[in-house]
Order: C-alpha cells, then structure tokens, then sequence
C-alpha cells in the first residue's frame, strides 16, 4: 500500500548484489538505495533467447525489474516479468521519475495547460490539512463519455469501452479493446488490429488516453 492505494505493478532500477540462479527460477538479491530486496523471475522451458538475457546480469551491475509485488513466508519479493541491464541515464531517470509519483500522491497530478495557473494554485492550497488533490480528483471525476462525442466513431468506441470497465492502474489490454470492438462492429475487420493501434495513438497524441504498464495497457486521462 502507499497510503491507501493498493500497489500492484511496481518497476525499479537497482544494483545487483547477487544472482542464484535455479532450476525453476533466478533470484537477484538488489538494492536501489532504500533496501536490499529480492527479484525472482521464473524460467521458461525452451526460452534460449530470455536465458541469454538473463546470462547478462551479474554483481554490481544496474538492472530495470518491471513486476508484481508478492509475499511469501511473510517476506516481500518481487516477481518479475521482465528484467534487464539499465544504464546510468535510466537510473539518474527513475531517481526523477520517484520524486515526480512522489509528488503526485501528495499533491495530485499536475493541471492540465488547459486549466490554467488558478487550478495549480487550487491544488497547492488543497494539500494544507486536508485531503490530497489526487484522492480529491480520483473520486470527484467528471470524466464522462459524452465529451468525447465529437470524436471519430472508433476513437468514441476505444473511449466509451476503456471508461465502462473497472478502473485498474494497469489500464486496459488491447486485445481486450480489440475483441470489444469486434463484437459492437460484427463482421471482422482484416485490418482492425492496425486502425485500432492508430485510433490509439490518435487518442494518446491528443491527451485522451495514455500508456501505462507498457505499450499494450491504456487508460484515459482524467
């Protein structure tokens, strides 16, 4: 938890203090400036090419995790999805990136240009003793579909979809907007994997929606 926020996917950018590697599994023993924690990611049978990866992360090294936290014998490790060598820019980043989420569970996200410096103001004020500006903003949201009825009818349809489902920090999967789209439109379209990755990126270039986890989970911008 970070405050009452339920933590799911988390990403780090730590040194490598140890590697065991396993039959079943690799364990990193890290330290990314706060604590020694463990990564374990588990080996896939016939996967030659993420053993090769994993060949390249040694001791001392810098490594980006991207995974879910887990518990186990009442000790918190990570368990990785994705694991590989960082540099000096990634790492000097995240140390940027920390403090920018940092902020924004304290002091709520960042106004829009469009709001103006009266809102940045309004949010600065709100964070004296009271309830923060992204707890405020989460529960008085006034995002609705009907504002984006001016959008092309597969942008709407994206929109309309991703706001209809529970709200998860990961966002939501394109292959689940794909098959939803694919059921309101009936016949499939050979070439709707294309237009719904450039209704997509339309959307993002706009403000509409954003990526959030990687480059396959969306969410709309509130």
């Amino acid at each position: 938890m970070i405050g009452d926020v339920e933590v799911g996917q988390v990403t780090v950018v730590a040194q490598v203090l140890s590697v065991q590697p396993q039959t079943t599994n690799h364990t990193y023993l890290l330290n990314d400036g706060t604590a020694n924690f463990e990564a374990r990611q588990w080996v896939e049978a016939n996967a030659d090419e993420d053993q090769s990866k994993r060949d390249e992360i040694t001791d001392s090294m810098y490594v980006r995790v991207l995974g879910s936290l887990k518990v186990f014998g009442n000790k918190r490790y990570i368990n990785a999805t994705h694991i590989k060598p960082s540099s000096t820019d990634e790492l000097l980043f995240h140390i940027a990136e920390v403090a920018t989420v940092t902020l924004i569970f304290e002091r709520g996200p960042p106004p829009r240009p469009s709001e103006g410096a009266h809102a940045l103001m309004n949010r600065v004020n709100n964070t004296a003793g009271g309830p923060s500006a992204y707890t405020a903003q989460s529960s008085t949201s006034t995002t609705s579909p009907g504002q984006f009825a001016s959008l092309p009818p597969l942008q709407r349809q994206i929109i309309e979809f991703i706001l209809s489902q529970p709200k998860r920090d990961e966002g939501i999967h394109v292959a689940a907007i794909a098959r939803h789209i694919a059921q309101i439109n009936g016949n499939p379209n050979p070439d709707s994997a294309h237009l719904i990755s450039q209704a997509l990126d339309h959307l993002m270039d706009q403000g509409h929606v954003y990526s959030t986890i990687d480059d396959s989970h969306f969410s709309v911008s509130q």
